[in-house]
C-alpha cells in the first residue's frame, strides 16, 4: 500500500525549548544539524565533530558488521563498533561534549524509545539518528489511521475479510500441522497457514497447546543471533 498512501517529508527532527535557557530545532540533514549545533553551542564546536564522525562512522560499521553480517568481523576491521557497542549514549555525549545544554539537545528520542540515556544503548541511539539524518523522517498524511485505512482496503478488494474486536484465542494444531484459528467469538476458521503478529514465546506457548510444538522450536526460542 506504500504508493497508496501520501507521505511529507520532514524538514526538522525536533525542537527542544527549556524556559529561558534553550530554544532550538534540529533539522534532518547532517550538514544542517552541525551548523544550527555550532551557532548555537561555539565552544562545542570540536565536539559536535567528533560527535558527528563517531555517530556515521560507528553506526556504518554496525551495518557492515552487525546487520549485513560480515563473516570477518574483527577489533582491527571494525574498531569503533567494539569500543562502542556497549556504551550508553550518555557516556558517548559525556566523552563529545562539556555544556549539559547541548547533550540535552540530543537527546530528547530517549523519551521515544524509552529508556533513558544512561541506560540507553548508544547503538540504538545511532541506528535512530543515522537513519533520520540519512533517510529522512516522514509523517503520512491522515496519521497511522490513513495506513490502517489502505490496509484494509487491500485486503477487501484482494477478496479477504477483516474482522475488529475479535482476538485470535488459539492456533488449532493437529498431527503436526495448522488446521484452524478460533476466535474470541468461537468461530472456527479452517486454514493450513497463519501469519502471527504477536511475540513468537506467544504464538507458541500461549496460542498453540505447549505439547504440540515441535522442541526444536523452544530452542529456536531460547536463544538467537547474539546482538552486542
Amino acid at each position: 500500500v506504500i504508493n497508496e498512501l501520501e507521505w511529507v517529508e520532514m524538514e526538522n527532527l525536533y525542537r527542544v525549548v527549556l524556559s529561558d535557557r534553550l530554544d532550538i530545532t534540529l533539522p534532518a540533514d547532517k550538514e544542517k544539524l552541525v551548523e544550527v549545533l555550532e551557532a548555537e553551542f561555539p565552544e562545542e564546536k570540536a565536539g559536535i565533530n567528533k560527535y558527528i564522525d563517531l555517530l556515521y562512522g560507528f553506526f556504518e560499521q554496525v551495518i557492515q558488521a552487525f546487520i549485513l553480517k560480515d563473516p570477518q568481523v574483527s577489533k582491527e576491521k571494525y574498531p569503533l563498533y567494539f569500543n562502542y557497542a556497549f556504551k550508553s549514549t550518555e557516556k558517548v555525549l559525556d566523552e563529545c561534549f562539556t555544556n549539559p545544554f547541548i547533550k540535552l539537545a540530543l537527546s530528547p528520542y530517549w523519551s521515544y524509545m524509552g529508556v533513558p540515556t544512561r541506560h540507553l544503548a548508544f547503538v540504538d541511539y545511532a541506528a535512530l539518528m543515522y537513519s533520520y539524518l540519512e533517510w529522512k523522517p516522514y509523517h503520512i498524511k491522515g496519521g497511522s489511521q490513513a495506513l490502517s485505512n489502505a490496509l484494509v482496503k487491500k485486503i477487501l478488494d484482494s477478496g479477504g475479510e477483516v474482522r475488529f474486536n475479535c482476538a485470535a484465542e488459539e492456533i488449532v494444531v493437529d498431527e503436526g500441522e495448522v488446521r484452524a484459528v478460533r476466535t474470541s467469538w468461537d468461530d472456527y476458521l479452517p486454514t493450513n497457514y497463519v501469519v502471527s503478529n504477536v511475540s513468537s514465546i506467544m504464538t507458541y506457548t500461549e496460542l498453540i497447546e505447549a505439547e504440540l510444538v515441535p522442541e526444536k522450536q523452544f530452542d529456536i526460542l531460547k536463544g538467537s543471533t547474539i546482538g552486542v
